[in-house]
């Protein structure tokens, strides 16, 4: 590397891992310029960022908007639920960088989280260049593994680990790095200091506020390392229970926000999220399936296999005995964090994500493994040849970036839609040659309403239920009267919210958009435990697994009741017309509407888009 491996111990600023990031960072960029040919950042960041409906609760916590109100005719009363662990930088640096904080950060962020692999293999006895080296292999596997299946589970959920979308895991991984770090460093030594104290409760509550799985994991991580403490030395809590106290006092400090925003806000936000009441019988349930899940012949022989390797390399590295443990500890930590969870919560969202990290810790655990067995194998076997060792590992890691580079280029290159990227840009330009007579927007498009957003328009006609905290009467009644007000007959209309098969799951798009997580249906729940489905719909939710929260369906009895809200519905003389409307060209709600010309004209420059412009100036339909 750059610079040898005794200048980079125990330093957080590491110049080859800085090299390498910038490398990764600025070759991933150059590589969208290629293909798009255009420097538009926000149009970068609505179609090469992921998730993007963190991105409105990213610029309302920048202006510390924690109760956004978007609709005139509709006020919000409750705070928002916003994962402010998770958006805290990005929010903060929106303030100063505006757009160009997002890829400031991306580059931090990468930084970050293969330093902190390099500083975690550098404690598991690897060498530093070989550590940098499966720093970047573990970086790498999600592109390597996403294309494949296993044992029905889809090998993408790997990318969980660690990716570039926004902010989970771009932030949440290093959160999650820091604290196997911490772990790492309070199991190996005896003496704990008060500041690694206050950095467990920092990342703990971090964690808390950000992605609650990670943090239940580390929270029993952290609690079996300590009962081991306690077993081997006998006066140990006596000793450091002070510190347990502080770690304990800071968490709960830093944590006093997030229980702020979640006691404001109202049930209809926290069960858009997917939060459900865990009563007797749905914890049954739940731990049920998840221990025929572990009982499976499948996770058996990675249990058996992650287990023998642990035993394997405690007889070849007695030294560093103490980590292999720490690690074989970190995978039972995953297994038991559903179980306990389940067990002493009163709710729970997204029970997936559980079973997810139980195979992301064990591809994590593995590969570490292989890591310290091939270091000790390889020092054997060039044990004077440190050059040629150096070198090779430079080598690889150039092929690993290349590799990057090559999955990078194809997961754009297949995503590529050049026309709808420049009808979007086209919107963005026509805002901006238009600013001051386009003060209100109506669409159904996250990306529109993102782009109106960062244009410092606030002013909707309807909003996305994930951005608001609106109650669902106000949801429905804001859809409704939109949908009433492009013409849209209640025939259409019921097609429009109508139970869809989409693949190997059900799903309905604009269901979500008014409602998300509202309507869940699988094995363990339904919309008020309705089974009030079609027979083929009741089959599907019967053998349909209980963690499969994104599964969107209405029983009959809801369809009926919006169908004759809708009916019965007529738009007032205040109803204010829309100075803007953006529809998809290809969606129901498009192919549904009957727009009145008299009132509105159709930009002609979009392909992908429908564009409709309020009469007041025929000019600015030209």
């Amino acid at each position: 590397m750059i610079i040898s491996s005794s200048q980079q111990k125990d330093k957080f600023l590491d110049l080859n891992v800085l090299l390498i990031s910038l490398i990764i960072f600025i070759s991933k960029w150059i590589i969208s310029l290629i293909i798009f040919d255009d420097k538009n950042l926000l149009d970068k960041i609505i179609f090469e960022f992921s998730d993007l409906y963190y991105f409105g609760l990213i610029l309302n916590f920048s202006e510390f908007n924690l109760i956004p109100n978007y609709l005139e005719d509709l006020k919000a009363n409750d705070v928002l639920p916003t994962p402010i662990g998770s958006i805290l930088f990005h929010s903060l640096l929106f303030k100063f960088f505006n757009i160009s904080s997002f890829f400031i950060l991306e580059f931090v962020f990468l930084y970050i989280f293969l330093i902190l692999l390099v500083k975690i293999l550098r404690i598991c006895f690897i060498d530093y260049n070989y550590g940098v080296l499966f720093s970047l292999v573990i970086f790498l596997l999600p592109y390597i593994l996403g294309n494949f299946t296993v044992f029905n589970y889809n090998l993408d959920i790997i990318g969980n680990f660690f990716s570039f979308r926004v902010p989970r895991p771009l932030v949440t991984s290093c959160y999650f790095l820091w604290g196997v770090y911490l772990g790492l460093k309070y199991f190996l030594n005896d003496k704990f200091t008060y500041k690694d104290s206050l950095y467990v409760g920092i990342v703990l509550s971090l964690l808390l506020s950000s992605y609650y799985y990670s943090f239940v994991l580390l929270s029993i991580l952290f609690g079996i390392l300590i009962i081991k403490k306690i077993l081997s030395e006998k006066n140990y809590i006596r000793i450091n229970y002070k510190k347990f106290l502080f770690s304990f006092s800071i968490l709960l400090i830093f944590s006093i926000p997030f229980f702020i925003i979640y006691f404001y806000s109202n049930t209809d936000s926290l069960t858009k999220i997917g939060l459900i009441n865990l009563n007797f019988e749905t914890k049954l349930t739940l731990i049920k399936y998840l221990f025929k899940k572990i009982l499976s012949w499948y996770f058996i022989l990675s249990f058996i296999l992650i287990f023998l390797f642990q035993e394997l390399l405690k007889k070849f590295s007695k030294t560093n005995s103490k980590t292999i443990t720490f690690l074989y500890l970190l995978y039972i930590s995953s297994i038991l964090s559903p179980f306990i969870f389940i067990s002493l919560s009163s709710s729970v969202s997204e029970t997936y994500h559980f079973l997810n990290w139980i195979i992301i810790i064990w591809f994590f655990v593995m590969i570490v493994y292989f890591g310290i067995i091939s270091n000790i194998l390889i020092k054997n076997i060039f044990a004077k040849k440190e050059i040629f060792l150096k070198n090779l590992n430079i080598f690889i890691s150039s092929i690993l970036i290349i590799v990057f580079l090559f999955f990078h280029y194809q997961i754009l290159d297949d995503k590529s839609n050049k026309h709808l990227r420049t009808d979007y840009i086209n919107l963005q330009n026509f805002i901006d040659d238009n600013y001051d007579d386009l003060n209100n927007l109506l669409s159904f498009s996250i990306k529109a309403q993102l782009i109106w957003l960062f244009k410092n328009k606030s002013n909707f006609l309807s909003i996305d239920s994930s951005l608001t905290s609106l109650t669902y009467n106000q949801l429905e009644y804001s859809f409704i009267k939109n949908l009433k007000f492009l013409n849209i007959t209640s025939e259409d209309f019921e097609k429009i919210i109508s139970n869809k098969k989409r693949s190997w799951r059900y799903d309905n798009k604009y269901v979500k958009y008014f409602s998300w997580y509202r309507y869940q249906a699988n094995s363990l729940i339904t919309f008020n435990r309705s089974k009030d489905f079609t027979l083929d719909e009741l089959k599907h939710i019967k053998n349909s697994r209980p963690t499969l929260t994104q599964q969107i369906m209405i029983p009959r009895n809801e369809i009926k009741r919006l169908v004759n809200l809708y009916k019965n519905y007529s738009l007032d003389n205040n109803f204010i017309k829309p100075d803007l409307i953006v529809l998809d060209e290809n969606s129901e709600i498009s192919q549904y509407s009957n727009i009145n010309s008299n009132n509105y004209c159709k930009i002609e420059m979009f392909k992908f888009l429908n564009v409709y412009v309020l009469i007041k100036d025929k000019n600015i339909c030209k």
